[in-house]
């Protein structure tokens, strides 16, 4: 029998917390199958958030984990999304507050928008050209700030948010890191959820990067006008690289060098559209997860490409998956429903879960915090929870240590998103997107295995040995280009030696 995978469950820190009932608590899920948790500060908290108090009882609920050979997790928000450390990151001021462009013609000359990045005349021919004149029809372009979330493409703000909550827990349970704590629940973080992200820096950066000036090209973002695919395929490009490496790469190296791990799960995994408003595309981000992570919500299945995207990059790269599964299932759920939405979840790449969630409290409107609780509240929690959590850990184990031998590699299209996103007007990134999903949902009906491939892993991992085209730990002898319009050239060359040495290519 193969060692069952740990299920590990959102505890919902909700109230004026006690010690005593904590441990209890503690004492339930161990008795139920539960062999680890993750402790959520969440709405209702009447404890102070990272208080004296609130570290005294997480010391208690690590020590109890260790007595009990449980996991202890810490998730690192009070709240979601994760990264502006219970407000203390955006009262740092402009710099570190999210910043959104937005678009709009000039109606009155003497009520312009603040933060203006530029003024663009269109001229006849549809182009648009960089002026300083605020006339009455041009074109404005200029950056709205969200005051009360994080600017996550800005590593010294990222740097901040890092500061005031893992150096905290470091700082204070110094002696548990490497032992009895196991890591760190990074809940949604996103650069942005509709409109283009933006930074100070960026400007500079992007004309470091290639070399012409993002100002007098801004109109191409929203406009399809001058060479503006090529604008967007480099912004959104930029973005997301930015967005990585400033807040799940510093966040995983943090991780890395206090001997803990990192996991939980993006904004926005649903689909292209999604995937470019918020994060720039999550399956690269998965490389910056010691356990990447995904959220299925609701008593439901539909698409496989959320589970089969972190599926795929967790194959690739060797890694351990997670699905934060269940909530709003609703307080009727039934566990043969847990269990085919769990079943769903296996068959495309998840190995183990995180239950939404586990209330400390249900007082008041608490029990309306995407339910079900899925914990003694309930009635069967005491009866046959442990026989669920056997099962899912027992599958989840096997799944790892099996191998998964897949021989058609999917190219995500996620380059052909970033040109075909207009914000004013996202009609051709949405048919794009449907397209998409509607021949991921063929393969899965068709029973053709299959992954998917990110160009950013594929750069860094993939390789061409005869008629295999290798992705890290895995190998393909087939690649599908579903509805591509572009591709990265390094992706492109990659395939043109696949294809040349007698690889099969198909197009849709």
């Amino acid at each position: 029998m193969p060692n069952k995978k740990i299920v590990k469950p959102f505890w919902s820190w909700n109230d004026d917390l006690k010690e005593d009932e904590l441990l209890h608590q503690i004492d339930v899920m161990k008795n139920n199958g539960i062999d680890g948790f993750f402790m959520h500060a969440r709405g209702g908290l009447i404890t102070p958030y990272m208080g004296d108090e609130w570290f005294h009882l997480v010391e208690a609920c690590i020590k109890k984990a260790e007595k009990l050979g449980m996991e202890a997790w810490i998730y690192d928000e009070n709240g979601w999304p994760s990264g502006f450390a219970d407000g203390a990151v955006p009262k740092m001021g402009f710099d570190y507050q999210q910043k959104l462009l937005k678009v709009e013609t000039v109606t009155d000359v003497q009520n312009l928008p603040k933060h203006i990045l530029g003024i663009y005349k269109r001229l006849a021919d549809g182009s648009f050209v960089q002026t300083e004149l605020s006339e009455t029809g041009n074109t404005v372009i200029y950056c709205t700030v969200n005051p009360y979330y994080t600017d996550l493409l800005n590593e010294k703000a990222v740097g901040y948010f890092i500061e005031k909550t893992h150096e905290q827990y470091f700082r204070r349970l110094t002696s548990y890191f490497g032992k009895s704590i196991s890591g760190f629940f990074t809940d949604e973080p996103q650069y942005s959820v509709y409109n283009p992200p933006w930074t100070n820096e960026l400007p500079d950066i992007f004309y470091n990067v290639y070399g012409y000036s993002l100002l007098k090209n801004l109109p191409c973002l929203f406009f399809e006008t001058g060479d503006y695919k090529a604008v967007r395929s480099d912004f959104y490009g930029l973005v997301a690289k930015m967005f990585q490496n400033a807040y799940l790469k510093q966040i995983y190296d943090w991780c890395e060098a206090h001997r803990c791990k990192l996991t939980g799960h993006m904004m926005g995994e649903d689909g292209l559209y999604s995937q470019v408003r918020c994060t720039g595309g999550v399956m690269a981000c998965y490389r910056y997860f010691h356990e990447p992570g995904i959220d299925w919500l609701g008593r439901q299945i539909c698409s496989p490409i959320i589970p089969k995207q972190l599926g795929s990059v967790a194959k690739q790269l060797g890694r351990k998956t997670l699905s934060e599964s269940f909530a709003m299932c609703g307080w009727d759920v039934s566990l043969n429903e847990l269990k085919w939405i769990s079943q769903w979840q296996f068959v495309n790449g998840v190995t183990a879960f995180c239950p939404h969630l586990e209330g400390y409290s249900l007082r008041g409107a608490r029990k309306r915090d995407y339910p079900a609780s899925l914990f003694s509240q309930l009635p069967w929690f005491n009866e046959v929870n442990s026989y669920f959590a056997e099962y899912i850990g027992r599958v989840g184990a096997l799944l790892d240590e099996g191998t998964e031998k897949a021989p058609l590699l999917v190219l995500q299209p996620m380059q052909s998103a970033y040109i075909a996103f207009d914000p004013q007007s996202p009609n051709d990134v949405k048919a794009l997107d449907c397209r998409y999903a509607d021949a991921m949902q063929g393969l899965s009906d068709r029973h053709i295995l299959h992954h998917y491939g990110d160009e950013t892993i594929i750069a860094e991992y993939g390789s061409v040995a005869e008629s295999v085209l290798k992705v890290g730990q895995c190998e393909y002898r087939a690649v599908l280009l579903p509805y591509v319009t572009s591709m990265t050239e390094a992706t492109y060359e990659l395939l043109k030696r696949f294809g040349g040495n007698g690889g099969k290519i198909f197009a849709l």
